[in-house]
């Protein structure tokens, strides 16, 4: 995690905010201790081998048929090493697959991915082995 989405993540917050970003990481320890991922609804790659982890919440009441899901953006610098990137942005950010915010958002991870690890290659994203070898599912490759 760059230390600026570790900021975010870490810093005090409203009790709302507090409890949104307790889940956040708590989706990402997911991956962080070896828990089952997959490739379709825990985090998908779009193109030049960049993901979105798809942090997906529950559902706050039956009267909410809607609870907004969060992405975090990133690509793998080796098997299982995982670089995140600020900012998280809301699903609701995006609209559906031809929106160029999509595009944007992957840009801006290469820009930072750049400046961070210089020439260092993104893992290819398939199979997606390439990326995790413990508790996974492959459904794209």
């Amino acid at each position: 995690m760059t230390p600026a989405l570790y900021q975010w993540c870490y810093q005090r917050d409203a009790t709302r905010g507090a409890s949104y970003k307790q889940n956040v990481r708590a989706f990402l320890g997911r991956f962080v201790k070896g828990g089952v991922v997959d490739n379709e609804d825990f985090m998908k790659s779009w193109r030049d081998d960049v993901w979105e982890i798809r942090v997906q919440f529950e559902r706050r009441s039956p009267k909410k048929p809607h609870f907004d899901n969060t992405r975090i953006f990133g690509a793998f610098a080796l098997c299982g090493t995982f670089i995140a990137f600020h900012p998280a942005r809301m699903r609701s950010h995006f609209a559906g697959k031809g929106d160029p915010k999509w595009d944007d958002q992957i840009d801006d991870v290469i820009d930072k991915w750049a400046r961070l690890l210089g020439s260092h290659p993104r893992v290819r994203s398939r199979p997606f082995s390439n990326c995790v070898s413990f508790a996974y599912h492959d459904y794209r490759s």
